[in-house]
């Protein structure tokens, strides 16, 4: 049975289209214009490898904070408790953010700032990739892209207390953020609509909002 976390992430990562075509669709959609001459297989293998090595980003930022919650849930057991309230917590702030009823989450962006400002001459450095193995590189830079809901997400994830767990997660939002990002590469205005979906969005937002509030009364023992 696959654990309703990682649904949970994936919802998140596959319905959060909007903030991710605004924030890194243009990204995507340049590197599939400069594609556009290569063959179809090529071309979609250079997609692949930009969004594989952003979803590897993701990982290794998953297994960085879930290492650290890890060490402070095992040092500090009285730390549980507001961990899993906090995970219902980020679940409800990111449900609303999916829904468009609360925007918050966002806040987090201005935080990452200072450090894409370090990173971004290196990617720039990447293209246009010249290889699968450039495209890759540029991913694992472009997951470092300030992003208000990669941050929450990393909050979240951080609330399991397991360095596994966090890395599980931040790998299942990376595949639900992949048909967006290689459908903005492909120009693909089609699917684009069917994941900008009004109504599609607020049910998987429903859901990931009682997921939280679940979460939050299952923290105090009730939810066993």
């Amino acid at each position: 049975m696959i654990d309703p976390k990682f649904i949970s992430a994936f919802i998140m990562g596959l319905f959060s289209s909007a903030h991710c075509f605004g924030m890194c669709g243009g990204i995507s959609a340049a590197f599939g214009i400069s594609t556009a001459l290569q063959s179809p297989i090529q071309r979609l293998s250079r997609l692949f490898a930009y969004n594989a090595g952003r979803i590897t980003c993701y990982v290794a930022l998953g297994i960085v904070f879930g290492y650290f919650s890890e060490f402070l849930s095992e040092q500090f057991r009285a730390l549980m408790l507001p961990l899993r309230v906090l995970a219902g917590v980020m679940l409800i702030a990111m449900a609303c953010y999916l829904a468009q009823w609360w925007m918050g989450i966002t806040v987090f962006e201005r935080a990452g700032q200072k450090i894409w400002k370090q990173v971004q001459p290196f990617s720039l450095k990447l293209k246009p990739a010249q290889g699968l193995h450039q495209a890759y590189a540029f991913g694992l830079l472009w997951g470092l892209l300030p992003c208000g809901l990669v941050y929450s997400m990393l909050v979240w994830v951080s609330a399991s207390g397991r360095m596994t767990t966090a890395a599980l997660l931040m790998f299942g939002f990376g595949l639900g953020t992949l048909p967006a990002m290689v459908a903005t590469g492909y120009g693909s205005a089609r699917l684009q609509a069917v994941l900008q979906n009004r109504i599609t969005r607020q049910a998987s937002a429903i859901l990931l909002l009682l997921y939280g509030l679940w979460t939050v009364f299952s923290a105090f023992g009730h939810g066993h």
